[in-house]
């Protein structure tokens, strides 16, 4: 009786010291199940391939505050690339916890699904869960709720975990994923979010989708190029409109995704989308016949405003002829070498301080590519942000690879590629159209978050009349009434440019 007793004791004693080691090991966990298929099995092979894919992503230097990023969710050797300009955009930010918003391909439900475990597992090791954070979505309404089954196989959520975990290797994740494509639902999720978040500036939120599908990649390009400037017009509601009334291979796949975590990163602050990458699967594979696209993006915080309105200049905002002979082919010599030194491997780079004020100074600025006289590509920043060589080497690349009008430029073709860099003045907010003097200024239209812009020389190519022009700026850069700048429905911005380009100083 006694050796019972004392047989009992040590299993109690025993089970109390390997208890913290058997509740580690009962814990819940999801297995991935993509890998081998739409990325590496094998650790090793699957850190070389990010490893990769982020040392050659460009990253324009952003300082606003990033709430959101947009990824595509395709294998990596399809999409990779693009994802991985967004995931590098968030290193070092100090993000805590990741919500990934995904769309269930496979499995039809109402409302919305939180993965309700403690971690997913990867080649790459064990992601945490921040089941607290996860805990928030659920108990928040009853249309929203932990189903197992939609998580398993789901591309949407499990193509983004390998990337946080080398991204953010100590960053925890909410696994969200949207059912049906109801706007309810997507304003659902949008207060549930807000109110997980609260005031946390530890939390980014991944939105998982895919462009146009299996469509030839002409057609892909421009019906992608539509829905991306609808993206940066940062209008969600409306947004929601033209997606849904899109076909099936046209649409985003993940749309409903798109619409909740704008809505929420709208509600949180976010009042802008740039564009890092476009591409897509016919770059891979070869076939241009049927491809499926992909874009990444970074939602930043608004500018700062006063009273809900743009900060004006008040120093004017005539620059012509400010910049010399040597600081225009110092800055054309930038773009190229920019251009060069990503197409053929090199990676982004950080320009050094320049000796040279003006060089240093905040502008915008666009980067214009032509080939035999027809545009190749055009990306800018309207507003500066930064130093003005840096922002040229940042808009000649996004020039060059980034527009999703086009192919990106390859090294057989810098040779035959012709640059021409406009820099910007500042804004100037103006309550008269007829102000506008065709040919001198550029101008910007902006109604709430919708915005549109045209370069001064847009007026020359064309041949417009200021009635053409800004019908055409309003309704077809805005998306917004072709006659709002007579009605005064939008707020009008003049600005000049400085352009030059390297046929007039060779």
């Amino acid at each position: 009786m006694r050796f019972k007793r004392l047989v009992f004791l040590n299993v109690i004693f025993l089970s109390l010291i390997l208890l913290p080691n058997a509740v580690s090991y009962a814990q819940s966990v999801q297995a991935s199940s993509l890998d081998g298929t739409f990325y590496p099995k094998d650790k090793d092979e699957l850190e070389s391939m990010l490893e990769r894919f982020f040392s050659s992503a460009f990253v324009p230097e952003i300082k606003s505050e990033i709430i959101a990023v947009i990824v595509p969710h395709a294998g990596y050797v399809y999409s990779g690339e693009v994802a991985s300009c967004a995931f590098k955009a968030l290193i070092d930010k100090g993000y805590n916890t990741v919500v990934v918003l995904g769309i269930s391909h496979r499995h039809y439900f109402k409302g919305v699904s939180v993965l309700d475990k403690d971690a997913y597992i990867t080649p790459l090791g064990s992601c945490q869960i921040d089941r607290d954070f996860s805990q928030k979505l659920i108990g928040f309404d009853e249309g929203i709720y932990f189903l197992e089954k939609p998580f398993n196989g789901e591309n949407s959520i499990e193509t983004q975990i390998p990337f946080i975990q080398y991204a953010l290797p100590k960053a925890r994740i909410a696994a969200v994923l949207i059912g049906d494509s109801s706007y309810q639902t997507c304003l659902l999720l949008q207060k549930a979010l807000c109110e997980a978040i609260g005031r946390r500036k530890d939390v980014v939120i991944v939105i998982s989708t895919d462009m146009s599908h299996f469509l030839p990649d002409k057609k892909a390009r421009a019906i992608d190029s539509l829905v991306i400037s609808r993206l940066e017009a940062f209008d969600p509601q409306t947004l929601y409109s033209f997606l849904f009334n899109m076909n099936d291979t046209n649409r985003p796949c993940g749309s409903s995704a798109i619409v909740s975590g704008m809505l929420t990163a709208s509600e949180l602050g976010a009042g802008v989308v740039n564009i890092l990458r476009y591409a897509n699967s016919g770059q891979v594979s070869g076939d241009y016949d049927s491809v499926v696209g992909y874009v990444s993006a970074v939602i930043l915080r608004a500018k700062e405003q006063s009273n809900g309105k743009m900060q004006d200049n008040e120093e004017g905002y005539a620059m012509e002829g400010f910049l010399n002979l040597s600081q225009k082919k110092r800055l054309l010599q930038i773009a190229r070498s920019s251009i060069k030194d990503y197409i053929e491997g090199a990676g982004s780079k950080k320009l050094p301080e320049d000796e040279d004020k003006v060089l240093n100074s905040q502008m915008g600025a666009f980067v214009s590519l032509h080939k035999a006289g027809r545009l190749r590509g055009c990306i800018g920043n309207i507003e500066g942000r930064g130093r003005l060589c840096q922002t040229v080497a940042d808009m000649a690349v996004q020039s060059a690879v980034g527009d999703p009008r086009f192919n990106p430029v390859t090294a057989d073709e810098l040779d035959d590629i012709d640059i021409e860099i406009s820099v910007l003045s500042p804004l100037k907010r103006i309550n008269d159209p007829d102000e506008i003097i065709m040919g001198k200024h550029g101008v910007l239209v902006r109604d709430g978050f919708r915005t549109g812009v045209y370069l001064p020389q847009v007026a020359v190519e064309t041949g417009w009349s200021r009635e053409q022009f800004m019908r055409s700026l309003c309704s077809q850069k805005a998306g917004i009434h072709p006659d709002a700048w007579k009605t005064g429905a939008c707020q009008i911005y003049v600005f000049t440019a400085e352009v030059f380009g390297e046929k007039e100083n060779n």
